[in-house]
């Protein structure tokens, strides 16, 4: 907060200019990034608030005037690429509650939870997690802001089965809750496309176990 940029209280040039003569923010910057792209300031200062003397061929006349009515911006822009990761992954956890039903098929399926609990996959690879401020803005905020106008949904299971080329069990959805998860995908796809350039595979939502 380096200060207004229009403050006529110590600016000749806007208290000329002002009618109200309330200090006022006029400049701000604008940055439209990519999503893979997040940035930190590094330095944010006013410029340009210095006087220059109203008659330079009078060195003894101090009046002096600003050279604007107005204060500029100066900063410095760090610039990162959020990398996307294989061992990240937005997904939708079960509830608590519902666990004691799901640990026996974990043990009789053998399955790799240590490594990952079971899960419904909604985009992978998904962005690497910082732990940081850019995180909350970047992800986070957009995310409860989608998913606070989605309309909430149970979901159901119905079946097991597996995939044949890896040998990885999962649990199927009924159609209904199908139909809701590809819905929710499809949004997420648009906030975060930029994890889905490599994506060349239908999504068929189920529960890995």
């Amino acid at each position: 907060n380096p200060g207004f940029t229009y403050d006529p209280s110590r600016n000749i040039c806007a208290k000329i200019t002002s009618q109200s003569q309330i200090n006022r923010r006029l400049d701000r910057y604008l940055i439209h990034t990519l999503y893979n792209l997040s940035y930190s300031i590094e330095n944010l200062s006013m410029i340009a608030t210095d006087t220059i003397p109203i008659d330079s061929f009078n060195n003894d006349n101090n009046q002096r005037i600003d050279l604007s009515d107005h204060y500029a911006l100066q900063l410095i822009i760090n610039f990162r690429t959020r990398s996307i990761s294989h061992r990240s992954a937005l997904v939708i956890l079960p509830t608590i509650d519902t666990w004691p039903l799901i640990d026996p098929y974990d043990v009789y399926y053998e399955s790799s939870m240590k490594i990952w609990p079971s899960h419904i996959n909604l985009l992978w690879p998904f962005y690497d997690l910082n732990d940081c401020q850019d995180d909350q803005e970047d992800i986070l905020l957009k995310l409860r802001l989608l998913l606070c106008q989605f309309s909430s949904f149970s979901i159901k299971i119905n079946e097991i089965d597996s995939f044949i080329e890896n040998n990885v069990s999962f649990m199927k959805c009924d159609e209904q809750s199908t139909n809701h998860l590809k819905q929710l995908r499809g949004q997420l796809a648009q906030l975060f496309s930029n994890c889905l350039k490599n994506d060349r595979n239908t999504y068929n939502p189920h529960m890995t176990v």
